[in-house]
């Protein structure tokens, strides 16, 4: 939502709370990091290694993403659709540890959790276009 306002501001609106949020993003995407390094997802299963791997090379592009934001050499819907389509990967894994448990108290929780999780996500992404 701040990245569409930014945008769309031609970089007037969110210019201080940008750099903030960047910096809470990349504290939990090293700690993501820290603990993929350590676990090999091919071990429960290899679809669920590739989707993973994926989403770690859709998050990969985000400094250049972010530079051309700062830049505003990026569209607003170019920047919503790559943030949008980074998270529906990060979100798809939560779906498949739910496909994946065979305790089904577990895939009940991570199913709720994940449709939980997806509102959050419509909703910021009605947001992010509103805001533009």
């Amino acid at each position: 939502g701040m990245t569409a306002g930014f945008i769309g501001s031609g970089g007037s609106s969110f210019a201080g709370e940008l750099p903030v949020q960047r910096q809470a993003t990349e504290r939990r995407l090293n700690a993501l990091r820290g603990f993929v390094g350590d676990f090999d997802a091919s071990r429960i299963d290899r679809g669920l290694a590739d989707s993973l791997n994926s989403s770690l090379r859709q998050l990969d592009e985000l400094g250049n993403r972010r530079q051309a934001i700062s830049a505003l050499s990026l569209s607003q819907p170019d920047a919503v659709a790559y943030y949008s389509g980074t998270i529906a990967g990060l979100l798809a894994l939560v779906d498949r540890i739910a496909i994946l448990s065979s305790d089904a108290g577990i895939a009940r929780q991570a199913g709720a959790y994940s449709g939980l999780l997806k509102a959050k996500e419509h909703a910021g992404i009605e947001r992010a276009l509103l805001t533009g």
